[in-house]
């Protein structure tokens, strides 16, 4: 098994590189990059033996990656489903939820819907969550928090509404509410 916390991120990427481009594939290991290193994540790895290589040795040219996968975050936007409970998403919260009240034929919220995506990132760093309700989806949900305007952004905090925006709002003014 490679363990590529021995390696540094250019060795560790070279070795991947080098997985992917020669590749085989039958028994597998699981190689994590740990705090220390900007590269993160766990690679899976699956090798096979090679004519005249025995099993207890291996160079980067006998792996070839499986898949990859990065450490379980929190997403920093959710776009409500059909089957999903708002309550409970705004319930189990332990942050700052701001909800973006949007329809796919207005003009307006696919620009919000722009700038709340480049804030994703801030936001799940800063443990806030993005919440995307399509009202024309979610006309009950809509209706109770009286939205007539589009888009529509109402801050929950500890399950209580913190504040309110109604039309386009900037980034910066986003970025204060996910702080709030």
């Amino acid at each position: 098994m490679i363990n590529l916390t021995h390696f540094t991120p250019f060795v560790a990427i070279a070795l991947l590189s080098t997985s992917i481009l020669t590749g085989c594939g039958r028994s597998t290991s699981w190689a994590r990059r740990g705090e220390k290193s900007e590269v993160r994540g766990i690679a899976k790895f699956s090798s096979e033996e090679s004519p005249g290589v025995t099993s207890d040795h291996y160079d980067a040219t006998d792996f070839q990656l499986t898949s990859v996968s990065m450490p379980v975050t929190s997403p920093g936007l959710v776009t409500l489903g059909a089957s999903d409970d708002f309550e409970s998403q705004i319930r189990n919260a332990k942050g700052v939820v701001l909800v973006d009240f949007y329809a796919d034929w207005c003009g307006p919220c696919g620009r919000q819907g722009a700038i709340l995506h480049e804030l994703e990132e801030d936001a799940s760093q800063m443990g806030a969550v993005i919440l995307k309700v399509n009202v024309d989806e979610h006309k009950a949900i809509a209706r109770k928090f009286s939205v007539s305007s589009l888009p529509t952004l109402i801050v929950f905090k500890n399950g209580a509404i913190v504040d309110r925006q109604t039309g386009l709002t900037d980034r910066k003014s986003v970025e204060r509410l996910l702080k709030m």
